[in-house]
């Protein structure tokens, strides 16, 4: 679809949309659907705040519960079988592997774990215990 503007929140245009969604407003796309000619409004807003860095700060460990993304390679067949076989799901959308920590941990590959992806892989059911 063709994006014809993108208003951030408080300009002109998105002050209907402002006083419904207050703070967490964060811009008003407006986009031309090829097939019909409709325009559609797309409202940008924040439905989620989480403290940044503290994976990043020395001495953060990790709880064994929490869902992370494992990169592996398509070649590395065995080590994808592996995790699979521990319940383990694959993401279409952006191709990391999701599981818990814990998993993580017992098979040794902290180092491959890609910081923010699971949080991105909406294609996934994180909310419950993997």
């Amino acid at each position: 679809m063709e994006v014809i503007k993108t208003l951030p929140a408080g300009q002109y245009g998105t002050k209907k949309h402002q006083r419904q969604w207050q703070d967490q407003l964060i811009a008003v796309r407006y986009r031309r659907d090829p097939k019909t000619h409709d325009v559609l409004t797309i409202k940008e807003i924040i439905v989620d705040r989480k403290t940044a860095g503290h994976a990043k700060s020395p001495g953060y460990r990790r709880r064994t519960n929490e869902v992370v993304a494992l990169h592996i390679a398509y070649c590395e067949a065995k080590l994808r079988a592996k995790v699979k076989a521990t319940g383990a799901r694959y993401s279409k959308q952006i191709k990391p592997w999701i599981t818990t920590t814990a998993i993580v941990r017992r098979l040794a590959l902290l180092q491959r774990i890609v910081e923010g992806a699971a949080e991105k892989c909406l294609d996934v059911d994180t909310s419950y215990e993997l």
